[in-house]
């Protein structure tokens, strides 16, 4: 709603001015280290980890109360992944951000989470907050109740169990409304 009611300072009305957008865009490379910090090439061209980096820079800089990141780093470098969850932990503890992270990376969602839960055939099991093991998570990832239980379960080609991490300084209260919306309480 923000971004509608603003004015548009990258042009006028329908009209972008290259200028605006280009002078915008050179500090925010360099800032998110954009590898080459060139604005006027386009992103199709830069390695998968920069045109993340690019992605991350662009909804940022609008100064977001809530992120939605939905496997953030797949299929990115070390350095790459780290320079997205810096930004986003950032994002998070000095904006005062919610962030909302949906992934399939159990390591990625215990690194960054407050508030941990798994989405698992379309049930929503909450494993609590920082601190719950890989194990329990795992285990719900194979749809074993809450991750206190551990038969040997196959996994299901082509299935993929996300895990949901909730941090930042809504995190509490995001995560009580979304898991209150996904479980109808």
């Amino acid at each position: 709603r923000e971004a509608c009611e603003s004015p548009n300072r990258f042009g006028r009305g329908a009209f972008l001015s290259r200028r605006a957008i280009l002078e915008q865009a050179g500090p925010r490379l360099r800032e998110y280290e954009v590898l080459p910090p060139e604005p006027a090439l386009p992103a199709g061209a830069l390695s998968g980890g920069n045109q993340q980096k690019v992605i991350i820079a662009r909804e940022l800089s609008r100064h977001p109360r809530v992120i939605l990141a939905c496997n953030p780093t797949r299929g990115l470098d070390v350095g790459a992944a780290a320079a997205v969850h810096r930004r986003l932990l950032e994002a998070a503890r000095q904006r005062r951000a919610g962030v909302l992270l949906i992934s399939s990376d159990i390591d990625e969602v215990l690194r960054l989470a407050d508030r941990v839960a798994v989405l698992y055939k379309g049930r929503l099991t909450e494993l609590g907050p920082r601190g719950v093991s890989k194990d329990a998570v795992g285990r719900a990832m194979v749809g074993v109740g809450d991750g206190t239980l551990a038969p040997r379960l196959p996994v299901v080609a082509g299935l993929v169990p996300l895990t949901i991490a909730l941090f930042g300084a809504d995190a509490w209260l995001f995560g009580r409304l979304a898991l209150a919306e996904t479980s109808g309480a």
